[in-house]
């Protein structure tokens, strides 16, 4: 497994989160995690962008991403989106394999 870690600040006090299949709509399976809360599990992402919105603690926070299954097309073509009110980011999350890979992102306010 691979894990690739971003440290990024805020000032803002919640963070907005969208995930969508930006290749073929085929199964592929995400999860994900903030400050070990499920946000969503075993998501079976898909064209529509999904959005979550998650309140942000004073200190560090971590977010985790994490592929579960790439669906009939490998890889996994799973796009995350992340605003604030004072900057926006766009994670490409792809695998080759079945094997699972983690993003894992980390807020400082």
């Amino acid at each position: 497994s691979e894990t690739k870690a971003y440290n990024l600040s805020t000032t803002d006090k919640k963070i907005t989160f969208k995930i969508w299949d930006q290749g073929k709509e085929d199964g592929d399976i995400i999860s994900l995690f903030a400050n070990k809360t499920a946000l969503l599990k075993n998501h079976v992402v898909k064209k529509k962008k999904e959005k979550v919105v998650f309140n942000l603690i004073e200190g560090e926070n971590k977010i985790i991403l994490r592929a579960d299954g790439v669906g009939k097309y490998p890889p996994n073509t799973a796009l995350l989106e992340l605003k604030s009110k004072d900057s926006a980011l766009q994670f490409k999350y792809s695998l080759k394999n079945f094997i699972s890979s983690l993003d894992e992102i980390l807020f400082l306010l």
